[in-house]
């Protein structure tokens, strides 16, 4: 979670918000990585077969509206995965990285897990994203292949599976998050301007409860289609409403030409919390690295556990009775 000021004196290098979607795949593949050598200890197949590789499918959106998140996701995995091969691979095992594009669509993220189950036969499957989780849950469980699913949607707050984990907080974490972080800057009147596309849509519910619980008051709440050629009527209704601060998750091409009209109307000063989706250096890109000054507000808090979300949630919600 990070805090945008719009200023006409931000600065921020586009290579110093390295990807959060990267470094976090990255971390994961790695811990991935160990879970299949301490299987792996425990094989008495053939020399052959220890020496075929490890074939790990990535299912993510690479193209459309959200294929920054799949592209983000790929690259951290591609470089875990060229350490490893590069290090000896696993018990002497390459890894192969096969990826499968669901083009951010649900419907078409059943052929696409399909093919890597059934065709790729992969020893273990990284994805999909919140986009496409529910419709291919049931695939996933028959198919007994080990499974980290990326994606914070609340719809899978209450998931027991044996085979799929979750590593990523829930939306419902990060709702509390945002609205903590307002809530401790003074914020009490706040909007919301949010893609209109389900993987943003998730995260409307818990910041405005959470916000709204301790005293907040949401002025507006707007979603905005992705990729359009301009936003200004949802800029006017948003700066109608004069809020202090605006939560925010868009993707950068949504981004870019947001934020560019909101400097030529309405000029710069409104501060946005956005989420983990606008931590990307490709987003910092987009809407260029004078317009974005991103804080990370855990790193910044100064105490042990910065960067510890999970004891901040906890502590904030035993201290606030969430």
């Amino acid at each position: 979670m990070y805090l945008f000021t719009i200023s006409s004196t931000s600065s921020i290098s586009p290579t110093s918000s390295t990807s959060s979607w990267k470094r976090t795949i990255l971390i994961l593949f790695l811990l991935i990585s160990l879970l299949l050598a301490a299987c792996g200890g425990n094989s008495n197949g053939s020399g052959s077969a220890t020496q075929s590789p490890i074939k790990i499918g990535l299912i993510s959106p690479l193209t459309g509206p959200e294929g920054f998140i799949g592209q983000a996701g790929l690259k951290g995995v591609q470089v875990a995965a060229d350490y490893i091969n590069a290090n000896g691979g696993i018990l002497g095992r390459q890894i192969k990285l096969i990826s499968a594009d669901t083009g951010g669509d649900a419907v078409d993220a059943v052929p696409a897990l399909r093919k890597l189950i059934n065709i790729d036969q992969v020893d273990l499957i990284i994805g999909p994203t919140s986009i496409e989780a529910q419709a291919v849950l049931p695939i996933l469980q028959q198919s007994k292949i080990p499974d980290m699913i990326f994606g914070g949607t609340t719809q899978l707050d209450t998931l027991v599976s044996k085979y799929i984990w979750r590593p990523y907080p829930s939306d419902s974490e990060l709702g509390i998050a945002m609205a903590r972080y307002a809530i401790d800057k003074g914020y009490t009147r706040a909007a919301i301007l949010f893609a209109s596309n389900e993987s943003a849509q998730t995260l409307v519910a818990p910041i405005q409860g959470a916000f709204q619980r301790h005293g907040g008051t949401i002025v507006a709440n707007i979603s905005v289609v992705p990729g359009q050629s301009s936003y200004r009527s949802e800029i006017e209704q948003l700066y109608a409403a004069h809020p202090q601060v605006v939560f925010t998750q868009v993707d950068p091409q949504t981004g870019a030409t947001l934020f560019s009209e909101i400097k030529e109307l309405k000029g710069l000063g409104l501060p946005f919390i956005g989420t983990d989706a606008t931590a990307g250096s490709d987003f910092v890109k987009a809407i260029t690295p004078q317009v974005a000054t991103q804080i990370s507000h855990y790193a910044a808090s100064g105490n042990a556990d910065a960067h510890r979300p999970d004891r901040q949630f906890s502590g904030w919600e035993r201290k606030n009775a969430i």
